[in-house]
């Protein structure tokens, strides 16, 4: 590919980036907005459905509302839920009416995404209008159908008479009064697009007029090859991981408390799966522990904090009892006791030493930044190809917050990478492969699999890799690892008990279903990959959705790493490497099986009987199995007579400005959040 045609695939990639942002609006409440917790739901929205709320002008509204232009059209917030992300479809008439103006709008339901906020801006009804009582909203179902509609929540509040299907109700429809503006942000985001813009020219400028260019110094600096990957991962991941574990309070990771009550039943010899009579499977944990999770798992906002600093204080208080508790922990009681060794090996050590319980907390997840880190920086070290495209991954926001937390997610990444490497490296011939390399490359893989069962297709890989190097002696150690997998995977499947999700079929009944009828699954697949709202609820909390997956990043650092990841995808496309093109195409075989594996155990193990699409599936899922799209891609689709100097120069900037983004905006995110 010639140097002007890598320009303009660069500049294509920033202009289809800056397209989506150059002008954005937001919603502006004009009153605080109503509290969620303890909220019903109204039944969906079908043909006939019809709500009557009126809204409350109060003194404070109207104050509120005089620092506005009078003629600033009205909208009104909805709380609104769409029955776990199925595929709805429909139109809701939504209309506001006051002493004397009427205004309507109709909201498409496939748009509207669960549990959030759904805007509806009303152009010819103004500020003047809403002031003028009394105001009433109404909603009515148009042609929505029972299985799929949507709908919206109420709270209690009985201060005024409410109709919902033309009967008297004491609940209150959760809505909030709003003004739609341009978006601060979103300006910011067309300023740093003009800049990656220029940044993109100034590097086209650098790579094809390096010789004329005095600053020579420079430029060799930046041309020499990365080859201390791994030391650079190690200096700027260190720092940014324990900004990340002080700025987050504890528990801010799905299921943290979960997996924390695992460490302990590890820690104290539990590697029984048992279940009590009527209940879900668990085991023992320190009554002051469970105490502990108590006091702090509500704390998900700063207004939270503020409310339970008393219980922030009391649980720094708090030390092992040696007096244990029974509770339900179903979603770790499949998962290896093995991958919590070395958080129950802190737990343990701990509890010798008579520390607190924060302590250990807190020792755990600096331990687990540590040895995930060093993990991390051995498969880098051990990557013959794609480094640049595994160290961007290993920065991802979701990957970052994942390995601060006490959870096994960060040692899922770190593990899976050296996986990919260990296969990567096994390719050349050049390089020496030998019996303990065989050995660890079967363990890895075995304790994934004994993890997420969706890593079982990775031993085509490492089946091909001893045929292909003819060194058979590795085989009698696949066979003794996937006897132990087999063994525990089926120990796990027929002791665990989870009653969260409540389903007529048992998981082997399931499966013999779909033995003989494969749509039952097909099409919530289909529907599932193919729904209008899959890049929200799957591609964004890949890159991070942080907390409870409920802290989005700014759009333009979503843009920005998207950006960035196809570029340096295109960086290692253009680099030699010695894979075969049918190595490459047995690679995305493989991924591209994972992925739907993944999709297929939670079909399989969290999804109701009758759901229209798969529940439980999150972006993080699909991390580890991404580190291979570098092998893939690898001197595959360019013919680059850019030489690897420039290469070099392009990713080196790159990665410098994704650090400073991460380092600058996630304590700006924790801390607008907590603090």
């Amino acid at each position: 590919m010639k140097k002007k045609n890598i320009f303009f695939f660069l500049l294509l990639l920033v202009l289809l980036y800056t397209s989506g942002c150059m002008k954005s609006y937001k919603f502006v409440p004009l009153e605080l907005p109503s509290q969620v917790n303890g909220s019903s739901i109204a039944g969906e929205i079908v043909k006939d459905f019809s709500l009557e709320q009126p809204i409350e002008i109060t003194d404070r509204l109207l104050k509120n509302m005089d620092s506005y232009n009078q003629n600033t059209p009205v909208c009104v917030e909805l709380f609104m839920a769409n029955y776990n992300n199925r595929k709805n479809t429909g139109l809701i008439k939504i209309e506001l009416t006051s002493a004397n103006k009427s205004a309507v709008n109709m909201l498409d339901v496939s748009l509207i995404q669960d549990n959030k906020w759904q805007g509806v801006c009303f152009n010819d009804f103004t500020l003047k209008n809403l002031s003028q009582k009394p105001t009433t909203l109404y909603i009515k179902g148009v042609n929505s159908k029972v299985g799929e509609a949507v709908t919206v929540y109420l709270r209690d509040d009985s201060s005024f008479k409410k109709s919902i299907l033309g009967h008297e109700s004491a609940d209150s429809l959760m809505y909030r009064l709003s003004t739609k503006q341009i978006d601060d942000m979103k300006s910011i985001d067309a300023k740093l697009n003009i800049f990656l813009l220029i940044l993109v020219m100034v590097i086209f400028i650098v790579l094809h007029y390096q010789k004329v260019l005095k600053f020579k110094v420079f430029i060799d600096w930046l041309q020499n090859d990365f080859k201390s990957i791994p030391i650079v991962y190690m200096v700027t991941a260190f720092p940014l991981l324990f900004i990340l574990l002080i700025y987050n309070p504890p528990f801010q990771s799905p299921d943290e408390h979960s997996h924390v009550k695992k460490s302990y039943m590890i820690a104290t010899g539990q590697f029984d799966i048992v279940t009590h009579s009527g209940g879900s499977s668990g085991g023992y944990i320190d009554t002051n522990l469970h105490k502990y999770i108590l006091l702090l798992r509500p704390i998900h906002s700063s207004r939270e904090y503020i409310e339970n600093k008393k219980n922030i204080t009391a649980s720094k208080k708090l030390y092992f009892t040696n007096k244990n508790i029974w509770v339900q922990s179903p979603g770790t009681a499949y998962y290896t006791p093995i991958i919590y060794f070395p958080q129950a090996l802190v737990m343990r050590v701990s509890m010798w030493l008579g520390l607190s319980i924060n302590h250990t907390y807190n020792l755990m997840r600096i331990f687990n930044i540590i040895v995930i880190v060093l993990i991390g920086a051995i498969a880098l070290q051990i990557l013959p190809v794609g480094k640049e495209f595994a160290l961007l991954i290993l920065f991802l926001p979701m990957t970052l917050s994942q390995t601060s937390a006490a959870v096994i997610d960060g040692y899922l990444f770190s593990l899976s990478l050296l996986v990919w490497a260990l296969f990567a490296y096994a390719l050349d011939r050049s390089k020496d492969w030998n019996l303990k390399l065989s050995a660890l490359s079967w363990s890895t893989l075995g304790l994934l699999i004994a993890v997420r069962p969706s890593f079982i297709i990775f031993g085509v890989l490492f089946l091909y890799i001893e045929l292909y190097r003819k060194h058979y002696r590795g085989i009698p150690i696949m066979i003794s690892i996937a006897l132990l997998v087999v063994l525990w995977s089926s120990y796990s499947i027929s002791h665990v008990v989870d009653l969260r999700i409540q389903r007529p079929l048992d998981n082997l009944e399931l499966l013999r279903n779909f033995m003989n009828d494969p749509s039952i699954f097909i099409n919530p697949f289909f529907n599932t990959i193919t729904m209008e709202n899959f890049i929200n609820w799957y591609y964004k909390p890949f890159i991070g959705v942080l907390g409870f997956l409920d802290t989005e990043l700014p759009s333009w650092l979503y843009n920005s790493i998207t950006l960035f990841l196809g570029i340096t995808l295109m960086i290692v496309a253009c680099k030699n490497n010695t894979l075969l093109y049918k190595q490459k195409i047995m690679i995305g075989v493989v991924i591209l099986i994972s992925a739907i594996m993944i999709f297929f155990l939670l079909w399989l193990s969290w999804t109701k009987i009758d759901s229209d699409i798969i529940e439980g599936v999150q972006g993080r899922y699909f991390i580890p199995i991404v580190f291979g799209l570098a092998l893939v891609v690898s001197g595959s689709f360019f013919k680059c007579q850019i030489m690897n100097k420039g290469l070099n120069i392009l990713f080196k900037l790159i990665f410098f400005i994704w650090v400073c983004m991460l380092y600058i905006q996630l304590p700006i995110t924790l801390s607008n959040k907590f603090w």
